[in-house]
């Protein structure tokens, strides 16, 4: 099950956006992220047909964090960002993230 949403602050249209998620919070002592991770982005408010093309690169895991990068996003538009990664202690860890973006 996925863990709880984190919001990011609203960002432009022009903006190209570094986001990272801490997968700490689910990791045991010792424990540490592993493997591929991925990253499904998805429209929650209002209308893009190629909402998976936002990803611009990543996902890249560096310690306890996923991050990915974001860009050419539609103007009012609120993008759900999945992002699912391993664990070396066998784990499957997810958590939703928020991404909105302002009118133009």
């Amino acid at each position: 099950m996925p863990q709880a949403l984190v919001n990011y602050s609203p960002c432009g249209t022009q903006e190209t956006v570094d986001r990272g998620i801490d997968f700490s919070n689910g990791l045991a002592t010792g424990e540490t992220l592993t493997g591929t991770a991925t990253c499904a982005v998805s429209v929650t408010l209002g209308t893009d047909a190629s909402s998976q093309s936002r990803l611009l690169a990543g996902p890249t895991i560096s310690g306890t964090i996923v991050g990915v990068l974001l860009g050419t996003m539609l103007p009012s538009v609120t993008y759900q960002i999945l992002i699912t990664v391993g664990t070396s202690a066998g784990q499957t860890l997810s958590c939703y993230a928020s991404q909105a973006v302002l009118s133009q």
